[in-house]
């Protein structure tokens, strides 16, 4: 049971994956005595605690025993024998008054040096199991767990403070490895003193894991620390000449309402910072807003008390972290439907290609069938009236009943064959081109039969539009031809005005057609039939489409646009 709750490694930067348990050890021993808060002239952080569990988040967890293990036995060894704390006269005082069993002093070793790294091991496997991944941390539910889990874990480490003190019967703080400002714990004073403590190492635990475990995580993460270039050179530019300048003011107005301003501001630093960089740039400023305001306390121009300047850290870091991953994970759906979106054009365009090339090869099929036709079933119709007339001439009168019906099933056929060569392949377009066949051919003549002015406008580049391939050029003309139908059979117009324009746009040859007229306009309804939808799906197997609007000569407007290609 134990073993299926204990995390895998998945989440384990590859750096510490090889590490060796000792050597995680040491590094924890290390940086408890280098970092710890006794080596620093203010309880602003602890970033001792923080570093150990950073250490512990992110290495295997056949180390987290030598980890927790080992940074206690160095901390008792460099403070038993290394560098002793001394006290000063009030904490000697209260230090004499009484001697403590060996049985409280393995108490207070166990507290002092084990306990809150033992301790630590809950909350990070309680994180272990549900941040598994760096993609998984850098979003906001990864985040708001990062900070439930240092919370824990102060939270725990506190309550070993607060048995230590109990068990010593005063509260102090330690000022450059000198404990200090001690009181003893009374009936009277228990309640307050015990509380202003636990929050004050409360805070200071939770700024220490806030502070280092993102940076540490950011520095062991490859893809990360590669691309931290910018993070640091904006940093350098401007970052750090507002920290130089808050400091600079706090001391020349110490404890002025300009210096409470001034924080408030590097809190607006922090999170443009946040904007501009994201996650990193959120946990890289807090870090450094967090020495400028470490710095203020050690150079005495900060407030009385320091629970005021952790719990601005402490609240600005928090909405860093969380509000630069909100803006990481926005910027990543953004590229995410960015790149679905270009995926998206890519599919549309390769779908357009492909029903544009069936569109050309159906029409190169059609031509082909439309002079097979032509030329076998056209010359057979032609030679069996050939054979029907002779028969007249032989028969005489006899059999010109009979000769006279075979001719009108002759005649019959020839049409039906001339019908099924239109509708696979205009015969005009065929013999004259796009141009002439539209200009000079069978539709004008059918629209000046209606006594209807059409106007035509041809703008192409030399050649352009005699150049583009026969499926574009049919596509045109039967736009053309049902618009045109369209506009004298619904739209009783004078005037029907053709443009049709060949260019390039976006190294692609379109063609566009324009048709109007001054009729009823598209009040009536049955102009918006079947012949609107076949000519939409005209234009869009070449990859254009097809719209309709009033026109300003009064009547319907219509504007198609076709992909062409060479001939």
């Amino acid at each position: 049971m134990l073993l299926t709750m204990m995390p895998d490694d998945r989440f384990v930067p590859p750096l510490f994956l090889k590490a060796k348990g000792w050597m995680l050890a040491l590094a924890a021993g290390f940086g408890v005595c280098v970092l710890s808060a006794a080596n620093f002239g203010f309880w602003h952080w602890n970033l001792a605690a923080g570093l150990v569990f950073a250490l512990l988040w992110l290495s295997p967890v056949r180390t987290w025993l030598w980890i927790a293990v080992g940074a206690g036995a160095l901390a008792m060894a460099y403070v038993q024998w290394l560098d002793p704390a001394e006290a000063d006269a009030g904490a000697a005082a209260l230090l004499g008054e009484r001697q403590p069993s060996a049985w409280e002093q393995a108490w207070l070793h166990l507290l002092a040096h084990w306990a809150d790294w033992l301790l630590c091991l809950m909350p990070v496997l309680w994180l272990r199991q549900r941040i598994r991944s760096a993609s998984a941390l850098l979003s906001t539910e990864g985040t708001a767990l990062l900070h439930v889990g240092a919370l824990m874990a102060a939270v725990l480490m506190t309550a070993t403070d607060v048995l230590f003190v109990l068990t010593e019967g005063f509260v102090a703080d330690s000022r450059r490895g000198v404990i200090v400002n001690a009181v003893a714990i009374t009936p009277d004073n228990a309640l307050l003193l015990l509380g202003t403590f636990a929050v004050k190492n409360g805070l200071g635990y939770f700024l220490g894991i806030m502070l280092v475990a993102p940076v540490l995580f950011w520095w062991t993460q490859a893809e990360f620390r590669l691309s931290s270039r910018p993070v640091l050179r904006d940093a350098i530019l401007w970052l750090g000449p507002v920290v130089l300048g808050f400091i600079a003011l706090t001391q020349i107005f110490p404890g002025s309402k300009l210096a409470e301003l001034l924080r408030l501001l590097l809190l607006a630093a922090v999170i443009v910072f946040a904007v501009r960089h994201g996650w990193r740039g959120a946990a890289f400023s807090v870090l450094v807003v967090s020495v400028a305001i470490g710095v203020e306390d050690h150079l005495g121009a900060a407030p009385q008390s320091p629970v005021l300047l952790q719990t601005f850290v402490a609240i600005a870091g928090a909405m860093a972290l969380m509000f630069g991953a909100t803006v990481d994970q926005l910027r990543q759906r953004s590229a995410e439907l960015l790149a679905t979106r270009e995926q998206e054009l890519q599919a549309a365009a390769a779908l357009a290609e492909a029903a544009a090339r069936n569109v050309r090869v159906e029409e190169a099929e059609r031509g082909r069938i439309a002079m097979e036709l032509h030329d076998s079933l056209g010359q057979g119709i032609t030679a069996l009236q050939t054979q029907i007339k002779l028969v007249e001439l032989d028969a005489g009168d006899a059999a010109k009943a009979w000769t006279s019906g075979l001719r009108e099933v002759v005649d019959g056929m020839r049409d039906g064959v001339r019908d099924v060569l239109e509708a696979l392949r205009p015969s005009a377009l065929r013999e004259l081109g796009l141009v002439k066949s539209i200009d000079l051919g069978a539709m004008r003549q059918m629209v000046e039969r209606a006594g209807v002015r059409f106007e035509t406008k041809f703008l192409s580049p030399p050649g352009g539009l005699e150049s583009i391939d026969d499926a574009t050029a049919v596509a045109v003309y039967r736009i053309v031809q049902e618009a045109v139908t369209n506009a004298l059979r619904h739209g009783r117009p004078k005037t029907i005005r053709l443009r049709i324009r060949f260019g390039f746009f976006n190294a692609a040859a379109w063609v566009i057609v324009a048709v109007d007229d001054d009729g009823v306009g598209m009040g009536s309804t049955a102009r918006l039939g079947r012949g609107l939808q076949g000519m939409r799906d005209r234009a869009l197997t070449l990859g254009g489409d097809l719209h309709t609007r009033s026109s300003r000569l009064g009547g319907l407007s219509l504007r198609a646009w076709l992909r062409a290609s060479a001939g």
